[in-house]
């Protein structure tokens, strides 16, 4: 069991409200997860509670809001932490295995843990009732890791960038580019159509399908969705989440129907914010418009409808290399529970670690100083690693 299909061995679950029913495999009810987000959304640490356990320690791709409380302890083969709560990462027992993290999505770890499962390598503990205790390397004191995130600016099947959203130039092949960021170790991948024409999307969601087939770490896809059947198509042809604007800007009840069918965790809610009377306002059409409403309490609203994540960019930073909006990025944090992705600015790692440390941001976007070959992934991981920031 994947995700929900682990939570679903356990006798019943709190979430959409009382009482659930699960196949009752392992003893123990799932709950809403404690922590310091909404949603647990990212890479985290795992480590092993069994010394033979299938589970190796590592970093793996988390994205619940619920968690399973087992009632047997020696069921529990790995275990996360979310803040300052611990949670099971795995359980298992004799012939069935769950985990909260998403394999498919956790790069070569997790490609090793299905690759022990499909080919009958699982390492379960050989007494049902041994003591969890043996071996035991204790869960990882951390949240989850900020993540890096390449986002690729799509127009007709080609990547570019401009500044305040202008002036766009040819920045390269975006499969090709995928592949690299992925092997310098970005944490997910954003596609975002600003062409947001039906020839541009289809085109989109081509490429999409054919990064996912090859790459095996979260995928976001916009721009131009508008319905949820766009929804609907973005998450067939292979993205795990979607980026909604002015869809979600003009129409809020689009957000909530979404959050609904699909679950709020593929739903992120991208802002477009320029600065304007001493705050900022929500644009939309690519920031070519005004929308009268302020973005910080967009963020909010957004997040009451049903919204997973928030993508901030500061139109008046983007492209400019002049490092994020850290005011505005500090007002979205403290009015949001769910994670924030900062947008707009990024050029330096210091830049990166003031978004996270000063501004509060769970993961940062960058574009041009990558499409440009200026720095690589590991050039901004390696410097926030020995600034004490915990990442993959």
């Amino acid at each position: 069991g994947i995700c929900l299909g682990m939570q679903l061995l356990f006798e019943d679950s709190e979430e959409d409200g009382g009482r659930n029913p699960g196949l009752g495999i392992f003893r123990g009810r799932v709950g809403r997860l404690d922590g310091p987000r909404l949603l647990h959304v990212g890479w985290n640490a795992a480590a092993t509670t069994a010394p033979d356990g299938p589970v190796e320690p590592g970093f793996y791709y988390f994205i619940h809001g619920y968690a399973p409380r087992p009632e047997n302890p020696s069921d529990i083969l790995a275990e996360s932490r979310f803040g300052e709560t611990v949670f099971p990462a795995a359980v298992g027992r004799d012939r069935v295995t769950g985990v909260q993290f998403h394999p498919e999505k956790s790069g070569q770890a997790g490609l090793a843990f299905l690759d022990g499962w499909a080919n009958n390598k699982e390492r379960l503990p050989k007494e049902a009732g041994s003591s969890p205790s043996t071996g035991k390397s204790g869960p990882p004191r951390a949240t989850p890791a900020v993540r890096l995130i390449p986002c690729l600016d799509m127009d007709d099947g080609r990547v570019v960038k401009g500044v305040r959203f202008e002036n766009l130039r040819d920045a390269g092949d975006p499969a090709e580019l995928a592949r690299r960021y992925v092997e310098q170790g970005a944490d997910e991948i954003c596609f975002l159509d600003v062409g947001a024409t039906w020839k541009s999307r289809r085109t989109l969601l081509e490429i999409v399908a054919r990064v996912a087939g090859e790459t095996f770490i979260p995928l976001t896809v916009g721009g131009g969705l508008r319905t949820v059947e766009d929804i609907r198509e973005a998450l067939q042809a292979g993205a795990d989440k979607v980026s909604l604007g002015t869809a979600a800007l003009e129409n809020p009840e689009l957000l909530q129907e979404a959050a609904e069918r699909f679950g709020r965790q593929c739903l992120v809610v991208s802002i477009d914010a320029r600065a304007k009377n001493g705050g900022w306002v929500a644009t939309t059409h690519g920031g070519r418009r005004e929308s009268g409403r302020d973005a910080v309490g967009w963020a909010g609203t957004a997040e009451a409808a049903g919204a997973g994540e928030i993508l901030l960019n500061s139109i008046d930073r983007d492209g400019t290399g002049s490092g994020y909006d850290l005011d505005l990025l500090g007002r979205v944090r403290t009015a949001v529970r769910i994670p924030v992705i900062a947008s707009g600015g990024g050029e330096t790692p210091a830049q990166t670690w003031e978004a996270v440390v000063h501004g509060g941001a769970d993961a940062v976007l960058l574009a041009s100083v990558l499409h440009g070959g200026r720095r690589t992934i590991s050039e901004f991981k390696t410097f926030l690693r020995k600034k004490g920031v915990f990442v993959r």
